[in-house]
């Protein structure tokens, strides 16, 4: 039996997030026969998501540090360095820009054989500088780089300049049967304190001007008055402040408070995507939603603006619906429709179940990484001889 392939992942945080929870999948569903994993991590670490690694054995090493550009990080360069010297992977692959550019760097000092970064949205959130390095680092230090959907390759391909087959669309997964087993949806609406009869809308991100939540808001505002039992659920970290509190005021404005429920990030959202009857995702920014896949996967319809990965996931009017990024006008229409048409509902959420299960399981994505990771390693070796 040929040895195995040792792994790196080199993440900013390990946390109850959707890049640090898909690579988790990704780790926990590798071939145990063939693949040795461990994970690094720059800042932070659940230590629930920890002990669940345990188990399977894979080790986690943290840096303790947050912020990179600072005269003190030295210290934890040359740890990383060393973590790097001491596991000798065959592959670190790292994910968003702090961890690209410190894993290709510091794993080419390092020798480690190959090294993948990984690009998880369209670009534009983490500083130019580190975007502009991050480009750098791609070109001239990875060996590949991946990315969650087509429009996230798309983006990466015109910022680096990057020879398409050098960057790999390789779309997130979701345990599909793990999300079966959180089927209670009727209990979880009476432990949230909503009726049978209640129609559940809800956006689930964190709460910042990107995700959109002004205009599903505007939306549903729209709508409710003609839907007393309408409600809508909006899940997320409060992020930006003061986009909060406009929402807040709009609610208010509104006298909206019976009908709005702002639930703050959440742990259960496998049991609430079972619970609700319609995800609303009206991001204007997006490269791969984790929310919209467990969604359809729940059998629950999407209403999603048409941006990014969301036009990979969503076939419009057969799995969801696909609106103009920002136009809350026409969205309003969209959930007044599903609103009125519980049919309607269940068809496309039954469609949007069916085509998770062909394309975005956990499987399709671990067996998509595998190849890729033995790809490099025997190009690797073909080089060497």
């Amino acid at each position: 039996m040929p040895p195995k392939i040792s792994i790196v992942y080199l993440l900013d945080k390990l946390a109850f997030g959707g890049t640090p929870l898909q690579v988790m999948e990704l780790a926990l569903h590798l071939d145990d026969e063939k693949f040795q994993r461990q994970f690094v991590v720059l800042a932070q670490i659940e230590p629930e998501l920890q002990r669940s690694l345990e188990p399977r054995g894979i080790a986690c090493h943290l840096l303790g540090r947050g912020h990179w550009v600072q005269a003190g990080a030295w210290r934890e360069l040359y740890k990383l360095h060393r973590i790097f010297k001491q596991l000798q992977p065959n592959i670190i692959h790292a994910f968003l820009p702090t961890s690209n550019v410190l894993g290709a760097t510091l794993g080419k000092l390092a020798r480690v054989p190959v090294r993948i970064s990984s690009h998880r949205d369209l670009g534009g959130f983490d500083g130019e500088r580190i975007t502009r390095v991050n480009n750098w680092t791609d070109r001239h230090l990875a060996q590949c780089v991946t990315a969650n959907s087509g429009a996230v390759q798309q983006a990466v391909l015109t910022r680096t300049r990057l020879a398409p087959e050098n960057v790999r669309v390789l779309y997130n997964g979701v345990d599909v049967e793990q999300l079966k087993r959180a089927q209670r949806g009727p209990a979880k609406r009476e432990e949230l304190g909503f009726a049978e009869t209640d129609l559940l809308f809800a956006v689930v991100a964190n709460i910042r001007a990107a995700k959109g939540h002004r205009d599903a808001l505007a939306a549903f505002l729209q709508i409710a008055p003609r839907f007393p039992h309408a409600r809508l659920l909006l899940c997320g970290y409060v992020a930006d402040a003061e986009v909060f509190r406009e929402l807040q005021r709009m609610v208010a404005a509104a006298r909206a408070e019976r009908q709005v429920h702002f639930m703050d990030s959440r742990k259960d959202m496998p049991e609430i995507m079972h619970a609700i009857d319609v995800l609303i995702a009206p991001s204007h920014s997006e490269g791969f939603s984790n929310a919209i896949l467990e969604a359809m996967t729940a059998g629950k319809p999407v209403v999603a603006s048409a941006v990014g990965g969301n036009c990979e996931q969503i076939v419009h009017e057969r799995t969801g619906y696909l609106f103009p990024c920002g136009d809350a006008q026409t969205l309003a229409g969209l959930l007044e429709d599903l609103a009125a048409a519980p049919g309607k509902r269940e068809h496309l959420g039954t469609a949007g179940a069916a085509r998770v299960n062909e394309m975005f399981s956990v499987q399709a994505m671990t067996a998509a990484h595998e190849k890729l990771y033995e790809d490099l390693i025997r190009r690797r070796a073909k080089k060497k001889q």
